[in-house]
């Protein structure tokens, strides 16, 4: 562990002391820096706090005043020559410790001589000190503190890791839940070796440097994070939580460690801004001079997806980082009646100790069992069970909701009620307590002055005092500890249901939120996306709120679905705030939308019709803006598969429309190759073959028109437009001509990734499976397809709504290939994988990829052994 410790005498100018505090707290966090009458606890032995944080700590300040050597006692002995001098011991601890000893002489205070000091302290004499002066004291402190930086450069690192939580109030049924209590000892369920992966990659060396950990809510990533960052301090490495909303400026000193680093990233999908400063800091790490330490990034996450996408990153360094990204998934534990049980009773017994309860010697038994069921699931009802066996428990009922956590979460109000007096609160005052708990779970606060704003906002404190929101904010950070003014209910799930039950109770309580910061809005829509998926009485209060602010908060509302692990239901809300919205709302939603999601892809193609039929409504209707609105149109709904005859019709429209207007306006001309292209793409689709070869070419001569260096976007264009001529070019049967634009589309792809490689992977590998297709030589091809099927599973393993479909295709080409070289064993196993593929994307999207598995089941019918072998 790493820290500050400053020594100093209440005698002897002790505002010094104080000012270092505050400044140093500031820069490396309250828990990296120890001054005793601050940071001892009370009713614990000060002289075991003051000695066991000291040789924790890596640096001790000397505050030496002008009477700080010659400080007496009452018979006017000299303080410092006597055994039981604290300053004394302090310091000569220090100097055998190996810490670093800073002497600060203020305001003038001549720096001691040896034979001045007991022989132990005879050092500090010869220590280099920093000079604090009442009229240069902001220099004189910022010098001191970049000097305890440059010493130990990972305690700015070590700032932002969440400080060791203080016992909570164990009366709060939550808390007992909480990861990092740890109240029920970590155990990873049986046939799990998530740690043993997690500290096997921390360890490699070559690994990637950051891993997503995904799984659904309650499946113990949290629990797992924590452990792993317990092992690895004990090995010496910085390693902990990453405090919400830490600042860039902070993150950005990643770059400077000395020592080996994991930092961890909860609720990650609701991080990118973040995310976005430790990507580019360890592309920075990735250039520095010499062998830098290993630094990992662990993101925990419910699902992957187009969020990842979403962390920008403008270094080519970093955006090498992030294509690098690499994935775990934790699936629901593999129970068996007997290991259920015993889990549930292991859960039971570390709640009845920390509870004080006798548990009866036959134990309840657990419920039944669940589908999908998670760690937290059953810790929640061993919770439960213990708590209707505590007599004495005085947090009122459970109520009668179907959900366990809904009944811990009645219990967790009554424990409200209970602490109304002690915080000055009472009478209690149910509905300021349930909007309280709602807001920070929704809303949380970086500090207190946006806890204030956030609290005033909320209907239940309308016309309140200042005094009044300081005091609801001081409770909750009593029952919610954590980093920030205003922590979520935890676990999250408890906190979703809150949302939900304050919404039911008071509709007009999401008012505020257009009231909130970007930041604070786009959390509240990720946490109402949740809260919807598990309670429809919630469905229409977000749409409602949306129609008051959509040209803000749709984007971000956007930006939330592809963090939700169920998002259809706050999909269904976006779309019903946008169905009758104006054109130029729509516009700019369409701008915020991903190009390629499966999850949106129905929602995009309905924004574009009702924005195409909002533009054609206007009498002073835009021509630029009308030909943008039509290729939308038939993009989408060629992404869609939908509806292709009237987006054809889109398409040609948008071909006409940029041809007139790119004559007076050049810049126009690489539109114009769009709606080429896509208008070629619609062709095809709906059987009109030999005219899409026609516009595929016209679309290729158009960007070949635009000037050298064009933008990344237009070369982009040119590579998949290439890719698609060389489809429609194999399907005539011109084999030379789709072998050449299929390779001239690989080379400006790869030329692409080297600059970008998250945001043209997918190119390439479209690209690279056309080029397997068209290639003669069946061991080149089947090299290529290798090479393909790689890419892919990358791709699918970032964004499986995106492209597990794609993966799904390339599998089932390298299946076909394989099975025309004469490799059946080969054919059958990319075809039962392509028929796994295809499987999930259809349960995750109903109606869809329906022909796609068909074609394969067909193939891997002529592949079985027991029916004879033949091509697919």
């Amino acid at each position: 562990m790493t820290g500050v410790f400053i020594n100093y005498r209440n005698s002897d100018e002790p505002y010094a002391a104080a000012l270092i505090d505050e400044t140093l707290k500031g820069r490396f966090g309250s828990h990296n820096v120890f001054r005793a009458s601050r940071s001892n606890t009370p009713g614990n032995d000060f002289r075991t706090q003051i000695l066991g944080r000291l040789r924790e700590c890596t640096v001790l300040i000397a505050v030496i005043g002008n009477g700080w050597l010659d400080t007496r006692d009452a018979e006017g002995r000299q303080r410092l020559f006597q055994s039981e001098d604290w300053v004394r011991g302090e310091i000569a601890l220090a100097f055998a410790e190996g810490l670093h000893v800073v002497p600060v002489y203020v305001t003038g205070a001549a720096a001691p001589q040896a034979h001045e000091l007991p022989v132990e302290m005879e050092q500090l004499a010869h220590q280099h000190g920093v000079r604090l002066h009442h009229r240069s004291v902001g220099t004189d402190l910022e010098r001191l503190a970049a000097a305890v930086e440059r010493w130990v450069p990972d305690l700015r690192l070590d700032a932002l890791l969440e400080p060791a939580s203080s016992a909570p109030p164990w009366g709060l049924p939550s808390a007992l839940l909480r990861p990092e209590h740890q109240v029920v000892p970590f155990e990873e369920p049986a046939g799990r070796q998530g740690l043993k992966q997690l500290a096997a990659w921390c360890e490699r060396d070559g690994s990637a440097p950051v891993l997503l950990v995904t799984g659904a809510a309650g499946q113990g990533k949290s629990r797992l994070a924590r452990r792993l960052c317990e092992r690895l301090r004990a090995e010496r490495w910085t390693a902990g939580l990453v405090s919400p909303d830490s600042p860039s400026s902070v993150l950005e000193r990643i770059r400077d460690v000395v020592r080996p680093a994991l930092l961890v990233f909860d609720a990650a999908e609701s991080r990118q801004e973040e995310l976005s400063a430790a990507l580019t800091a360890l592309g920075a790490l990735a250039r520095r001079p010499g062998t830098a330490p290993p630094v990992r990034l662990l993101l925990l996450a419910r699902r992957g997806g187009d969020w990842l996408d979403r962390i920008h990153v403008d270094d080519d360094w970093a955006a090498e980082v992030h294509g690098s990204i690499e994935t775990l998934s934790l699936s629901a534990p593999a129970w068996d009646q007997r290991s259920r049980e015993r889990e549930f009773v292991r859960a039971m017994e570390a709640f009845a100790a920390r509870l004080g309860v006798a548990l009866p010697s036959v134990r309840p038994q657990a419920p039944a069992p669940q589908e999908l069921e998670s760690p937290l699931d059953l810790h929640g009802a061993a919770l439960e069970a213990v708590l209707d066996l505590n007599r004495n428990h005085e947090n009122g009922s459970a109520g009668t909701e179907p959900d366990v956590f809904g009944r811990v979460l009645g219990r967790e109000r009554g424990y409200w009620r209970r602490t109304a007096k002690a915080f000055q609160l009472a009478p209690a005052d149910l509905g300021r307590f349930d909007q309280t708990a709602a807001a920070a779970t929704l809303f949380g606060a970086a500090d207190h002055a946006e806890a204030v704003r956030t609290l005033g906002a909320l209907p239940a404190f309308r016309g309140a005092e200042g005094w009044t929101m300081v005091k609801y904010i001081d409770w909750a950070q009593s029952m919610y500890q954590g980093p920030a003014a205003l922590s979520a209910l935890r676990p999250r799930r408890l906190g979703e249901i809150q949302v939900a039950q304050v919404l039911i109770r008071h509709p007009d309580f999401l008012e505020c939120l257009p009231s909130v910061s970007d930041a604070q809005a786009f959390r509240a829509l990720t946490v109402l996306g949740r809260a919807l998926a598990r309670d429809q009485r919630v469905q229409g209060h977000i749409a409602a709120v949306l129609r008051t602010a959509p040209d803000r908060l749709v984007p971000l509302a956007l930006d939330a679905v592809l963090a939700l692990e169920e998002p259809a239901a706050l999909v269904a809300e976006i779309a019903a705030t946008l169905r009758d919205a104006e054109a130029a709302v729509l516009d700019r939603a369409l701008d915020a939308l991903p190009q390629r999601s499966t999850v949106l892809a129905q929602l995009a193609a309905d924004m574009t019709r009702w924005a195409r039929t909002a533009h054609r409504a206007r009498a002073d209707a835009d021509p630029l803006k009308s030909a943008l609105s039509a290729r939308r149109f038939a993009q989408r709904h060629n992404y869609l598969g939908a509806n292709l005859d009237e987006a054809l019709a889109a398409a040609s429209e948008a071909v006409d429309r940029f041809a007139l207007l790119s004559r007076t306006d050049p810049a126009l001309v690489a539109e114009l190759a769009e709606a080429q292209a896509v208008s070629a793409l619609l062709l095809n689709d709906t059987g009109r073959h030999a005219e899409a070869l026609v516009a595929g070419a016209a679309a290729l001569a158009t960007y070949r028109r635009l000037p050298p260096g064009a933008e990344r976007r237009h070369t982009a264009g040119l590579a998949t437009a290439l890719n698609n001529q060389a489809i429609r070019a194999t399907r005539q049967g011109d084999r030379q001509t789709a072998l050449a634009h299929a390779q001239e589309a690989v080379d400006l792809a790869k030329g692409l990734v080297v600059a970008d490689r998250r945001a043209h992977l997918s190119l390439l590998a479209d690209a690279l499976d056309t080029l397997a297709t068209v290639t003669a030589d069946r061991g080149a091809a089947l090299d290529v397809g290798a090479e393909t099927l790689a890419l892919r599973r990358e791709l699918a393993a970032r964004r499986p709504d995106a492209y597990e479909s794609q993966l799904a295709a390339t599998s089932y080409n390298l299946s076909v290939l394989s099975a025309r070289a004469g490799r059946l064993e080969d054919a059958r196993e990319l075809a039962t994988a392509a028929l796994a593929h295809y499987e999930r994307a259809v349960n995750r999207h109903p109606g869809r990829f329906e022909g796609e598995l068909a074609k394969v089941r067909r193939a891997l019918d002529r592949l079985d052994p027991t029916e004879g072998s033949e091509e697919p």
